[in-house]
């Protein structure tokens, strides 16, 4: 029963990873996500069973129907990805493993069937997994080395911050930093949403900045608001605020080093000896690591909130201090991208001899 509950959940989020494919790659673009996938190439429209998650591109043996020409393993493995991140949140909150501070209301029925029928705890959990399929869209959106759409950005964050502010039991743990869980009962109240909105954009802020000596060096919101690297921090910070809202800029501490770490062995690993590769271009690997860590957070939040060694609400003040300083010293984990010296052109002799 346990495995039918996880392929269950993993099959309806690849269903959208792969929505989330065709968005990535159209929005930039400027083109409409209606309408059924197609070949990039040739244009053919995919039928029912060449569009199924992952197992279409495996019966097409990665090639189009049409035009026989390849087809991006890309496909499959974001498919996978989201699939896998949001399958894990979805199946450790149905068996009641990951809220801090709740009830879980867990219970077991015939077959073995885990009982999940409290309406606040399925919005809890639509709210987490919404979160976390529309940061997977805008991570792959940089991924691409595109700019993430302002209109899109702007309004994702906007709605996580309002749906904290109205519900202030979607806040899980206090913006304050607690010695003990007794002074939090999980429910908090609107002023309390507030203030957890804004003390999560000014970390994301800092964060963000801390990043920049290794992912945009040269941005300066003051001398160049209008610069490239000066929009891929404002684009790092979204992307930041999005991820840290769920979890509160405690735990964020946490999340932004896992991502550190695994956008770091990611450029080590995948396509070395391409210095063009998107995995070298440090935001990139970073944008594609933060939906990744944010699911290994909300997967064992409950067990490592009681750690006193890992940042939370009720950890002790030295704990998120410490991370705060690991911070400062990981991004140098990052290869830092490099940009191509503009080739010099050889003079030319007019002289005769």
């Amino acid at each position: 029963m346990d495995v039918l509950v996880f392929g269950w959940a993993m099959w309806m989020a690849s269903s959208v990873g792969s929505f989330l494919n065709v968005a990535a790659y159209r929005i930039p673009r400027g083109l409409s996500v209606q309408g059924r996938s197609r070949c990039p190439r040739c244009l053919y429209s995919l039928s029912f069973r060449d569009n199924l998650p992952i197992f279409g591109w495996i019966f097409l043996r990665g090639r189009c129907r049409a035009c026989r020409l390849p087809i991006s393993p890309r496909y499959p493995i974001v498919e996978a990805a989201v699939g896998f991140t949001v399958a894990v949140v979805v199946f450790s909150r149905i068996y009641g493993w990951s809220l801090p501070h709740q009830n879980s209301g867990f219970s077991i029925g015939d077959l073995n069937m885990p009982i999940f029928n409290d309406p606040k705890s399925w919005a809890l959990l639509a709210f987490h997994a919404g979160v976390l399929v529309m940061l997977w869209l805008l991570a792959l959106i940089r991924f691409d080395r595109w700019p993430l759409p302002p209109r899109l950005t702007l309004v994702s964050i906007l709605l996580a911050a309002i749906v904290l502010v109205a519900v202030p039991r979607f806040t899980v743990v206090s913006w304050q930093q607690l010695t003990t869980a007794k002074f939090y009962d999980g429910t908090g109240n609107p002023i309390g949403g507030l203030l957890r909105v804004i003390s999560v954009l000014g970390a994301a802020t800092m964060i963000g900045r801390s990043l920049a000596r290794r992912v945009c060096q040269t941005a300066d919101l003051k001398l160049d608001p209008l610069g490239r690297d000066t929009r891929r921090l404002v684009d790092l910070i979204a992307l930041l605020s999005l991820m840290i809202l769920i979890v509160g800029w405690q735990s964020g501490l946490s999340v932004v080093a896992i991502a550190i770490v695994l956008a770091a062995l990611a450029q080590r690993l995948l396509d070395r000896t391409n210095p063009d590769s998107n995995w070298r271009d440090p935001l990139s690997a970073l944008a594609v690591s933060f939906p990744v860590a944010l699911s290994l957070q909300l997967f064992f939040w409950k067990t490592l909130h009681k750690l006193w060694v890992w940042p939370s609400d009720v950890a002790p003040p030295m704990t998120v201090v410490a991370w705060g300083i690991a911070l400062l010293m990981l991004p140098t984990l990052l290869i830092p991208m490099r940009i191509p010296q503009p080739k010099m052109i050889p003079e030319i002799d007019d002289e005769s001899d």
